[in-house]
């Protein structure tokens, strides 16, 4: 269709030109010039008009069809976001009158939540109260049990040295075999 148009333009030109021409040539107006080119112009004009008549008929039957369309579309979903504000409208409703009672049921759920914190923390700190005070009573008594050991190693060592100086090793192997005896009876 453009391509028509422009080569219907194309054709005008030179009759302009030849107008323009005659208009230089003459004095007054030039009416039989004007009558050619009126002739002329609605020559082009019906033929314009018979060539793209069809295509123009059908692109504006294209446009409408598509404009009907698009307004089918928008009407849909016109009732669509109407449908939806009314829905997002009901829920805003409902959460508005839940919010006190969610507010009320997390705060009464905290308070909960924080009383049984409270008292498993007290229990924990009691069971790890005990649990120090066990591991510090083994570990006293381990301690006093080295103690006694190491005491007992030292007066070992002692009453061997001086038993070796001033005794035989007869004496010796007599009073160590009556100290071992002892000793053994008083860590039993």
């Amino acid at each position: 269709m453009m391509s028509r148009l422009l080569f219907f333009v194309v054709l005008l030109v030179p009759a302009f030109a030849t107008a323009a021409e005659a208009v230089e040539h003459h004095s007054g107006v030039p009416w039989k010039t004007i009558g050619v080119q009126c002739f002329n112009f609605a020559v082009l004009m019906g033929v314009i008009y018979y060539f793209s008549k069809a295509a123009i008929v059908a692109h504006f039957k294209d446009r409408k069809d598509s404009y009907k369309e698009l307004v089918i579309k928008a009407e849909a979903a016109k009732k669509e976001a109407e449908a939806s504000h009314r829905e997002a409208a009901t829920r805003l409703t409902r959460l508005e009158e839940s919010a006190k009672e969610n507010v009320q049921k997390a705060k009464t759920e905290a308070e909960i939540l924080r009383s049984r914190l409270v008292k498993e923390a007290e229990e924990l700190t009691e069971k790890l109260k005990k649990e120090a005070k066990n591991a510090a009573q083994i570990e006293i008594e381990k301690a006093k049990n080295e103690i006694q050991t190491f005491a007992l190693q030292q007066a070992l060592s002692e009453a061997e040295k001086k038993l070796s100086q001033e005794s035989s090793t007869v004496d010796q192997s007599r009073l160590q075999s009556e100290f071992i005896e002892k000793i053994q009876a008083v860590t039993q």
